[in-house]
């Protein structure tokens, strides 16, 4: 028994630690796309309830994945079994690997990475957004800006899910090499972008996902005739504000208070982060569509 909970207390410190590393990365990310810099430690427990977030995001948009993967390899061993499988001769042991699978293999391990470099690392460009007047130019860039500002954007039905499906595409690569004994540098390749893989879905969730809302205050005494207050982060002592004067990136200003400012500030309402700023050429921004 002692073994067993000792074994468990190792599993949940282990959990936990990479909960806690999960939402670093997910939280640190979410205030670089903002462009906000607030009061924030290694240790804060906001890391592990944003590491908490994530992973329910994950099982939410994985599971139609698992059940789709599920049916189609129902349908592929029913086929197999109908078809007088059980009568071929399988060979036993590891054959050598001809030149051309490993030139597919290869070409695949390409293909994976040109569509990491070309889709989930365009996740970096998106910052700022607080201070921006328009989205970036880049078409993948621009798409994922648009997305961070409006939590009703169609694409956010496929986009994580798209995220997930490179991470399978390349962990089933990684395994294949693997079992096979493929090359070294053709196995580490495929490890390499499958941890790579791992570590842009908590940067996605934080950037794209987390929290883009912000509670608009009642207002502040010295912020009051200024404009509409936004309450962007609040921390234990200091606090984070947004305050708009018009739709131009010039008329917002971000100012650090003391969270004990705002006991009495009532908060009048949520919205999504494009309600508080509009960007040129996002929908709802000046000339969005």
């Amino acid at each position: 028994m002692a073994r067993v909970g000792g074994l468990w207390g190792s599993v949940a410190a282990l959990a936990t630690v990479l909960i806690y590393a999960i939402g670093y990365l997910s939280q640190r990310f979410h205030y670089t796309a903002l462009g906000a810099a607030p009061e924030l430690t290694i240790f804060d427990e906001r890391y592990l309830f944003s590491g908490a977030r994530f992973l329910v995001f994950i099982v939410v948009e994985t599971v139609p994945l698992v059940a789709l993967a599920a049916l189609v390899s129902a349908v592929v061993i029913a086929v197999r079994r109908s078809g007088g499988g059980e009568g071929r001769e399988q060979s036993s042991g590891l054959q050598p690997p001809t030149r051309k699978a490993l030139a597919l293999e290869a070409f695949f391990l390409s293909v994976l990475v040109v569509l990491t470099m070309a889709f989930s690392l365009k996740v970096v460009e998106v910052t700022g957004l607080l201070f921006r007047s328009a989205a970036p130019g880049e078409p993948v860039a621009h798409r994922l800006t648009c997305m961070a500002l409006d939590p009703g954007d169609p694409y956010r039905l496929v986009h994580f899910k798209l995220l997930i499906l490179l991470l399978a595409a390349a962990l089933a690569l990684a395994w294949r090499a693997e079992a096979r004994q493929r090359p070294f540098a053709l196995r580490c390749g495929a490890w390499f972008l499958v941890v790579v893989q791992l570590m842009l879905l908590p940067i996605h969730h934080g950037t794209l996902y987390a929290n883009k809302r912000l509670s608009e205050l009642a207002g502040l005494p010295d912020f009051a005739a200024a404009g509409k207050v936004w309450l962007v982060d609040r921390g234990s002592s200091l606090a984070t504000v947004l305050v708009t004067v018009g739709s131009g990136a010039e008329d917002r200003r971000l100012y650090t208070v003391a969270t004990s400012d705002l006991n009495d500030v009532a908060v009048v309402g949520l919205a999504p982060l494009g309600a508080a700023i509009a960007l040129s050429g996002c929908p709802g921004g000046k000339g969005g569509g």
